[in-house]
């Protein structure tokens, strides 16, 4: 099986990105006092691209940090079983943290991060994320922080990757498989 990328599957260019990459990292400055301690976590490894250009826009300072967690593998669906396959090193206990991930569908994952984070003491957890799939959601999740809202396709580029492929797209793009 190949995926072919067409300029029609063009879901957001660089400009809509940067555009909204600038938006959120407005909305993060603005919420927070520049005095309170803040640490972002992104969720590798999709979420490095948009972290990258979101930290660098933020107006304060801020710690950075990564965990990697796994629900997909080499799939392109989720198996519902998460696991952490890398934990950050820095502590979160009394802290406010921002969780970075670049889409949100069912929204279990960022459940089990949230809850995660939550045991090891943040004071704060909040949720950004690049795309936001609503259409997929299975359970009951806030977002604070928000880049688009898009519909319920398969999309590759800024981050996001199918079977490790696409990742380093500048802007995003929906799937179309097709058997070879």
């Amino acid at each position: 099986m190949s995926w072919n990328i067409h300029p029609s599957d063009i879901l957001l260019n660089e400009d809509q990105i940067q555009s909204g990459v600038e938006r959120v990292a407005l909305e993060i400055s603005n919420t927070f006092p520049t005095n309170e301690p803040l640490l972002m976590i992104g969720v590798l490894n999709g979420a490095f691209i948009f972290l990258s250009d979101l930290c660098r826009r933020i107006q304060r300072d801020i710690a950075v940090d990564f965990i990697q967690i796994s629900s997909y593998g080499q799939n392109l669906c989720s198996s519902g079983n998460i696991t952490i396959k890398k934990d950050i090193s820095l502590s979160v206990f009394g802290r406010s943290i921002i969780l970075v991930e670049d889409i949100i569908d069912s929204g279990h994952s960022m459940v089990f991060l949230q809850q995660y984070f939550a045991l090891k003491g943040a004071k704060k957890i909040y949720v950004c994320t690049f795309l936001d799939k609503k259409d997929r959601r299975e359970v009951p999740l806030n977002i604070d922080f928000c880049g688009f809202t898009i519909p319920n396709h398969f999309v590759v580029g800024y981050g996001l990757d199918a079977k490790e492929q696409h990742r380093c797209l500048p802007y995003v793009a929906i799937i179309n498989e097709e058997k070879e």
